[in-house]
């Protein structure tokens, strides 16, 4: 995983995040939802991504 793609997460993980702070009653439920799936999600998917690359320099050397 290239270090772009780290910043887009987290990039990514932040908008959501706001998009969850400033939703209110009027945010569309779909809306709602993918921004709380992404939210849940990024982080998983940013260790998933962390422990490959670890894994993969270990084998490397």
């Amino acid at each position: 995983m290239d270090r772009t793609e780290y910043y887009l997460v987290v990039i990514i993980f932040l908008l959501a995040s706001i998009i969850q702070e400033v939703g209110d009653q009027h945010t569309p439920d779909m809306i709602a939802i993918i921004s709380i799936a992404i939210v849940y999600i990024s982080p998983i998917y940013l260790l998933i991504n962390m422990v490959g690359d670890f894994q993969s320099m270990l084998g490397d050397s």
